[in-house]
């Protein structure tokens, strides 16, 4: 099943398996934690990347972009995030 995306481009919609979707909202929620507490605007952030004011950013970007907690929150965490978005 492919999803219609801007400009044309299209990638895949299919689900992540329930111990991936479990994991993921529990990372969420930290994520949401960490953030709440810090003021961060993790939107803001990702903005500073969207110089043509398209709302999309390229998956290096938001790489660069998602300030991590420092041991809670590694690479394959955030290649979930990037998976699921």
């Amino acid at each position: 099943m492919e999803a219609r995306e801007y400009l044309g481009t299209a990638r895949s919609v299919r689900p992540l398996d329930v111990e991936d979707e479990v994991y993921m909202d529990q990372l969420l929620r930290r994520l949401q934690r960490y953030y709440g507490w810090r003021g961060v605007d993790v939107r803001q952030l990702c903005r500073e990347y969207d110089v043509h004011k398209m709302g999309v950013i390229h998956e290096s970007q938001f790489y660069r972009a998602l300030p991590r907690p420092a041991l809670s929150v590694d690479e394959e965490d955030v290649t979930l995030l990037v998976h699921k978005v």
